[in-house]
């Protein structure tokens, strides 16, 4: 693991800030539910070996608003905890989504891309990340060509998939968008990964990027850092994009449904690659809002609520639950 992060590897800034340290101790079978103790055994054992305990920093980048923790996890880390334990999820994650969750999920990544753009038939659209591509139901039934390029060894009728990862794209391949759900929370260089997907672009396609979001009223990670290793704000996101190149439409909050069935609160948007190139000075980027979610204020306490009103039920458990404050 990087032991020193430095400057922000999306836009290059030095000035990185400290949110808060979280202490994480190896994994104990009697006081820990299985789920956080197999991250944890990745974490004391391939990440951290010999160690019984550790404190990370949550840090964020005062100009864009990324946010990690340190130490920082490196690509040679990520390979190692799809191999330490089984019990891990895998890059590809081998199961079966209920079909009736997995529609409606399809649907949402629709409905949120076709609010802002016009979808055309026959247009040629990838997903990134999405399994076996069953998440494309909407597209296709709207006429369009699907891909995906993922770990999953297959793919659903009417989705062709052409990889396992970025680097097993043609050269040429060119897709009038591309889906990126919950995926740039897990890996090691967003923004190259970002660049990556938007050469794919055709001029005028469109990118849909959904993320979680988790910065809420404490620093992060929160109960165990394995699983995700790069958190977000609207406004990071919206950073992220334009430094791709991309005119970004929307970034903000916004309920999402799981895999599980449960539904949570992400952040999703819809940017779109320029015709041309734009040439001029330096890209402006909106001021960091990480602070604002860490210590929100009257009006993002509103939007917060007013998107996600379950909110109530999880500060109510904060009152009771240490792993949540």
């Amino acid at each position: 693991m990087k032991q020193k992060y430095s400057s922000c590897e999306v836009c290059g800034s030095g000035d990185i800030r400290c949110d808060g340290v979280r202490t994480y101790r190896a994994p104990d079978a009697s006081v820990t539910d299985a789920y956080t103790r197999d991250h944890l055994a990745v974490l004391f054992g391939a990440w951290l070996p010999g160690l019984k305990e550790a404190t990370l920093r949550a840090l964020h980048c005062h100009r864009c608003g990324f946010a990690v923790y340190e130490p920082r996890p490196e690509e040679f880390d990520i390979d190692r905890k799809y191999a330490f334990n089984d019990n891990v999820e895998v890059p590809p994650p081998f199961r079966d989504e209920n079909p009736a969750i997995a529609q409606r999920r399809g649907a949402s990544f629709y409905d949120a891309v076709s609010s802002h753009v016009r979808i055309q038939k026959r247009s040629e659209i990838l997903d990134f990340g999405g399994a076996d591509g069953t998440l494309m139901g909407s597209f296709l039934e709207h006429g369009c060509r699907c891909f995906v390029v993922d770990y999953h060894p297959t793919a659903v009728s009417g989705v062709e998939r052409l990889g396992s990862k970025a680097e097993d794209l043609a050269v040429d391949a060119k897709f009038d968008g591309i889906v990126c759900a919950h995926v740039l929370e897990h890996v090691t260089d967003v923004l190259a990964l970002t660049n990556k997907l938007v050469s794919h672009l055709r001029p005028g396609g469109w990118m849909y990027v959904e993320v979680p979001m988790e910065l809420w009223r404490r620093p992060l990670p929160h109960v165990e850092p394995v699983t995700h290793i790069n958190f977000f704000t609207p406004g990071s996101v919206r950073n992220l994009l334009t430094l791709a190149g991309l005119d970004v439409r929307t970034a903000d909050i916004a309920p999402y449904l799981h895999s599980s069935g449960s539904k949570s609160l992400a952040i999703k948007s819809v940017a779109i690659k320029p015709t041309q190139a734009v040439e001029g000075g330096p890209l402006t980027l909106v001021p960091s809002d990480v602070e604002s979610w860490l210590k929100p204020t009257w009006t993002s306490w509103a939007k917060y609520v007013w998107t996600f009103p379950k909110i109530w039920k999880y500060e109510i458990l904060r009152l009771y639950r240490a792993d949540l404050r």
